[in-house]
Parts: C-alpha cells; sequence; structure tokens
C-alpha cells in the first residue's frame, strides 16, 4: 500500500509536469512593439520575472509567450537553461500532492515559506555537480521549470534561482498569462 502511495504521487508529479510541457509548445515570439517585446527594455511584468542578466547566466533570446506561459533561455558558455512560467491552477489538495510527490527528490531552497511554494531538482545523480532540472509549484498556480538539457549543475542552476524575484510568484495576479 505504501508503495502504491509513492507511485500515485509520482505520476501526479509526472502529470504536472508534462501538462506543463504541452502548454509550453505552443511558444509563439512576442509582436514587435507589444509588451512582451518591450522585455528587452527590462520594463514588462515578465522581463521583470524573467530579467536580462541572472549572473552568470544571461538571456540568450527574447521572452516566448504563449497561452498561459511565458519562456526564457539564459546562456552561460556552454550550458544554457530554459525557464518556463506557467500558470497550472491546481487548487489546494493539487499543491499538498505536489509536496507530497518531490519529497523524494532534492528540495530546491526558495525564498519564500513551504506553505507558499514547493521545489525539486531532478538529476541524473545525487551529486551537487550532476546535471539537473528544477520543478517549482506555487500555492498562487505558477509552475516554474528550468530545464538545462542534460548540461547544467546543481550548483549553476542555484545561482541562477537566486537571480530570478520567485517571491513575486506567490501573488495570483504576478504575471498576467
Amino acid at each position: 500500500m505504501r508503495c502504491a502511495g509513492r507511485v500515485v504521487r509520482r505520476l501526479e508529479v509526472l502529470a504536472a509536469m508534462i501538462g506543463t510541457a504541452l502548454i509550453a509548445c505552443s511558444a509563439r515570439h512576442p509582436e514587435p512593439g507589444s509588451p512582451l517585446e518591450a522585455g528587452a527594455t527590462g520594463r514588462s511584468t515578465e522581463s521583470r520575472i524573467l530579467p536580462d542578466l541572472a549572473a552568470p547566466f544571461a538571456a540568450s533570446a527574447p521572452i516566448q509567450a504563449g497561452q498561459g506561459f511565458v519562456r526564457r533561455s539564459y546562456s552561460l558558455a556552454d550550458k544554457r537553461v530554459e525557464i518556463t512560467v506557467a500558470r497550472v491552477g491546481r487548487g489546494s489538495t493539487g499543491y499538498e500532492s505536489w509536496i507530497a510527490g518531490s519529497r523524494d527528490y532534492p528540495q530546491v531552497l526558495l525564498p519564500v515559506p513551504p506553505e507558499q511554494a514547493n521545489g525539486f531538482f531532478s538529476c541524473g545523480q545525487a551529486s551537487g555537480e550532476s546535471a539537473c532540472d528544477f520543478h517549482l509549484q506555487f500555492r498562487s498556480g505558477f509552475h516554474v521549470e528550468g530545464m538545462g538539457n542534460g548540461r547544467v549543475p546543481r550548483s549553476d542552476l542555484i545561482k541562477l534561482l537566486a537571480h530570478l524575484p520567485l517571491a513575486e510568484l506567490t501573488d495570483p495576479a504576478a504575471l498576467p498569462i
């Protein structure tokens, strides 16, 4: 019975990740002159959440937007991370399921209380220098993923995360997607 519970929790986490990936597949580039295109100037909400510079990484592409998500790529030498912020409403029981399903993974230390957000690293190995991706879920309904295509160590992802204003995503109105 206990094993079945773990399998269900892992399936719920996997379903959330697949849902975010499906939303993200409808990417579009912002129209010239649109508020999203203005992200290069640092004036839009999207560019505040996904800034041009997240040292030691720098944005390597303009913000992409689609139905319910925004995405930006960051680069550091030969490393590339795509960060997607999507609205994936989970409700309070869905958020609790997320937390339960993420317990078996290395946790992301977030600048917000655990009742507001939870995240984990999915890594090839347990080592802090192994290649990882990260997955964050906010009770507000936002989901954030950082995908490094198997080339970005956890330590670099931690540095990148430190420059993103993740606390803003605890507000359901923080990003109009």
